[in-house]
């Protein structure tokens, strides 16, 4: 009787302490706020990507695996994704709202937790039905092959959880695929891609002068006579520019025009090979999925782990150990983040005009090559000055002289070369040819350039190639990437075009400091001189007035795109003015 009445009367459980309550009620909220923070980025940080995180963890969703999407929603669309009324795990999914639907173009990635025929499962759950109906009633499509994504470990098995869904129209743009590596996790990744690769990012390929043979690339870049002696200048700088460059491919190896991957300072040679080992097995394990494969596949795993923990810490205790009290703040942050995996990708950014968005590589290329010419045209003058500049240019300015002017006799060698000396490491013009490629010719070879540029200078011809540039943008810092106003034009000039230059620059600053035509005042591009000259100037006076107990008045003009919007015909105006004629006029006015 006493078992009897014991199993018909219900159990009565001791209700839990309220310190142990609480402690399970903070141990739940910190796990909802660990998954919640890992749903993925927040909206603030996908704007300039026009995309949305769904903050779906205050709707009680945390504990479930959750899709992202991405695509171009406002701000009043939302994707309702919410458990059925029998509380099970199945999930009722919507794409609208009740004023309007979500906005295409969109792709809906996320463990969806179904299995369905339709994307390769065995049999077709409850979940997989639903997922189906929803993809059929809103018209979507489904980018998953046959490739699963999942590995469950306790039965070996491999199934297809994680779906890619997107609207009609970038079902042909779009091409799926699966990583075969899981990465330490327990879903394989999955790589959405373009299908015709238009997006793949391919630098030019550069030489690794690291490895350069300079002793074969002296030897084959020989400039002979017969090259520059043509009766063309364009045709001589033409076969210059090949014989450099036909010596430079033969003896520079090249850089692969793809981008690089980035190794952490702690990747050696021992966590490469122990990486490869473990791939080495997941391989064979995914063909033999037994028990010995996962084993040996575990071991494998934890010890390329190992040597990779070990290789961090010998890193860091290498690069605690090189910190001196000589080390710059520049190297200090470069091996900083080095060490943590943060390196500058380049992206294409999304450019907003008058005329709408553009993303692809050419499309944003040609809209910020318009809105540079736009800035450096005519029509962003003042219409004031316009009427000034009209009447002014009406006026021939003629620099042609019979006279014999020191700055106009040909150029010595000695100008030549310590025009070279005086360049930096810098990217190359249209043509390839680098600062370094220059400084290794023989002697017999600068002998022959020189004569090239002095045959320019005294014909007063200007190479056609010498006028086509690689035009870089280089975004303001503090600017938005979207407004094609916020970049920065850096020219990628020839560097035989540069050197010559400098040349000739030298002479102009030397005949202008002799002249005093430049305002004592300027510090700017002046030998002896800088900029901080000008500060610690005011620094003086701003001293001086307050010891004095008088005021000081301060005027600061920043000029907006003052470099792209110079008057050429001013500065040749103020040239002809200071009496300057013959070649050196003549080849800034041909320029």
């Amino acid at each position: 009787d006493s078992d009897s009445d014991q199993i018909s009367s219900p159990t009565k459980r001791k209700s839990p302490s309220p310190f142990k309550r609480k402690k399970s009620v903070s141990k739940s909220q910190k796990a909802l706020t660990l998954k919640v923070s890992k749903q993925g980025s927040s909206v603030q940080s996908l704007k300039s990507r026009r995309s949305l995180a769904l903050d779906l963890g205050k709707a009680g969703l945390a504990t479930k695996d959750l899709p992202s999407l991405f695509g171009n929603p406002s701000s009043s669309e939302l994707l309702k994704i919410h458990p059925s009324e029998d509380d099970d795990e199945d999930l009722q999914m919507s794409c609208e709202t009740p004023a309007t639907p979500l906005t295409a173009p969109f792709i809906l990635l996320g463990d969806f937790n179904g299995h369905s025929t339709l994307w390769g499962s065995e049999s077709t759950n409850s979940r997989g039905r639903q997922i189906e109906q929803f993809i059929s009633d809103n018209c979507l499509c489904l980018l998953n092959n046959d490739e699963q994504t999942y590995f469950h470990e306790p039965t070996r098995t491999f199934h297809t959880l994680d779906l890619a869904i997107c609207s009609p129209e970038l079902l042909p743009l779009l091409k799926f695929s699966v990583e075969g590596d899981l990465h330490n996790s327990d879903h394989f990744p999955l790589i959405i891609s373009p299908a015709d690769n238009s997006s793949v990012t391919q630098s030019p390929p550069t030489y690794v002068f690291q490895r350069a043979d300079w002793a074969a690339f002296t030897r084959l870049a020989s400039i002979t006579e017969a090259m520059i002696s043509s009766c063309n200048i364009s045709d001589a700088v033409q076969n210059v520019i090949d014989c450099i460059i036909r010596a430079a491919d033969a003896s520079i190896p090249k850089r692969s025009p793809f981008p690089r991957k980035y190794r952490r300072p702690w990747w050696n040679d021992a966590c490469r090979d122990a990486c490869r080992e473990q791939r080495k097995c997941w391989s064979i394990f995914r063909r033999y999925p037994t028990t010995e494969n996962l084993i040996a596949f575990k071991r494998a795993r934890a010890n390329a782990r190992r040597i990779r923990r070990r290789s961090q810490r010998e890193s860091w205790i290498r690069f605690l150990s090189s910190i001196t009290s000589n080390t710059s703040s520049a190297d200090l942050w470069k091996k900083v983040k080095a060490a943590n995996g943060i390196y500058k990708e380049f992206t294409f950014p999304v450019i907003n005009t008058g005329t709408g968005p553009y993303s692809s590589p050419l499309d944003v290329a040609n809209a910020i090559g318009e809105s540079f010419d736009d800035i450096s045209s005519s029509s962003s003058y003042n219409p004031h000055f316009l009427a000034i500049k009209r009447r002014a240019e009406q006026i021939h300015l003629n620099f042609n002289t019979r006279r014999s002017l020191s700055y106009n006799c040909k150029f010595k060698m000695f100008e030549l070369e310590k025009a070279l000396s005086q360049t930096r490491v810098t990217s190359p013009g249209p043509d390839g040819i680098t600062y370094n490629m220059l400084r290794h010719l023989d002697a017999n070879s600068l002998f022959r350039l020189l004569r090239l540029f002095n045959r320019i200078w005294s014909e007063q011809s200007f190479p056609a190639q010498w006028y086509e540039a690689v035009v870089v943008p280089i975004l303001k810092p503090g600017k938005i990437p979207t407004n094609p106003l916020n970049y920065r034009p850096i020219a990628l000039t020839s560097c035989l075009c540069k050197t010559f230059e400098r040349m000739v620059n030298a002479r102009l600053l030397y005949e202008l400091e002799k002249r005093d035509c430049i305002s004592p005042f300027q510090g700017g591009f002046r030998r002896g001189r800088s900029p901080i000259d000008n500060l610690v100037l005011l620094e003086s006076q701003i001293h001086n007035a307050f010891v004095r107990r008088n005021h000081l008045v301060s005027l600061f003009f920043d000029i907006e795109k003052a470099y792209d919007r110079t008057w050429r015909y001013g500065i040749l105006r103020a040239l002809f003015d200071f009496d300057f004629k013959g070649n050196l006029p003549v080849f800034i006015q041909i320029f």
